[in-house]
């Protein structure tokens, strides 16, 4: 199977990308966001209405956070679900500033430093489950 053939899979994969679909699971999307990263790192799924974009390479990633005129997040997001929104993520400037000015005092380095003993506990206890 050649490139363009494995660039085609992996586009439709990422097409039909939902990140609620069951059979989506811990053994299956890193090999999926890694195809993704290689061949496809901007793509628009269309499991939803408006459809989302999934940005998965850091260069690409950095120019989506300061382009959020092209990038949205609140007014792209999927159907509502049932789910609360994911805020700040799920928002757009400027309520998006808001809600960071907000929780910021929350991740300063010295808030997480009192943190960071339960927070290695914690990840070590997921790394031993898997």
């Amino acid at each position: 199977m050649g490139a363009p053939d494995i660039e085609r899979q992996v586009h439709e994969r990422a097409c039909r990308f939902n990140y609620l679909d069951p059979e989506l699971t811990i053994d299956n999307i890193f090999e999926l966001f890694s195809d993704l990263r290689t061949h496809c790192p901007v793509v628009k799924t269309e499991a939803w209405d408006k459809g989302a974009h999934l940005v998965t390479r850091h260069a690409e990633i950095k120019q989506a956070l300061r382009d959020p005129e092209t990038f949205i997040n609140g007014r792209g997001a999927p159907p509502d679900m049932g789910m609360p929104l994911w805020l700040p993520s799920a928002s757009d400037p400027p309520e998006h500033g808001m809600y960071r000015a907000d929780l910021n005092p929350l991740f300063s380095w010295a808030k997480v430093k009192l943190k960071r003993e339960a927070m290695d506990e914690c990840v070590r206890g997921r790394s031993e489950e898997h």
